[in-house]
């Protein structure tokens, strides 16, 4: 087993003991940090790549109108939403989501989902109420006990 490689910025081999350590083979890169940074970042490039965005955009031609699904990567949302805008136009972009784990739900799975998510809510209210009512009554058995108390 290869042990780590030295990380200490003093050492102008550390380029090259990463790329031992991790079995690249790398042409010969010579001296200076340039070449070591260029070299780093397409390690990174390659370790590190850019998220894929989904995104859904309007086409427009002169007969119909339709929203089409399309993938971009970008480093983040509004870099992949610039460039669809750069590509398709400014008006023609509808939204943007991340493309890993993401879906467009179906109008049946929205109205689900919707019903589902107010079925939570109520769920939500009916314990709140019930903690209120609860609360209430308490409350109230402590005015009789203190207007039982004030009497005697």
């Amino acid at each position: 087993m290869k042990s780590a490689p030295d990380t200490s910025y003093h050492n102008c081999n550390v380029f090259t003991q990463y790329a031992e350590y991790r079995s690249i083979d790398i042409p010969q890169m010579g001296d200076g940090w340039q070449n070591f940074a260029k070299y780093l970042m397409k390690i990174n490039e390659f370790t590190n790549p850019l998220p894929l965005f989904q995104a859904t955009v309007r086409a427009k031609t002169a007969s119909a109108t339709s929203n089409l699904k399309t993938a971009i990567y970008a480093e983040g949302p509004s870099q992949a939403q610039q460039l669809l805008r750069a590509t398709y136009g400014d008006d023609s972009v509808v939204c943007v989501g991340l493309g890993e784990g993401t879906q467009t739900l179906t109008p049946d799975q929205l109205k689900l989902k919707s019903l589902a998510d107010q079925k939570v809510e109520v769920g939500q209210r009916q314990k709140e109420e019930r903690a209120r009512q609860t609360v209430a009554k308490a409350q109230k058995k402590m005015q009789i006990v203190n207007r039982a108390r004030a009497a005697m």
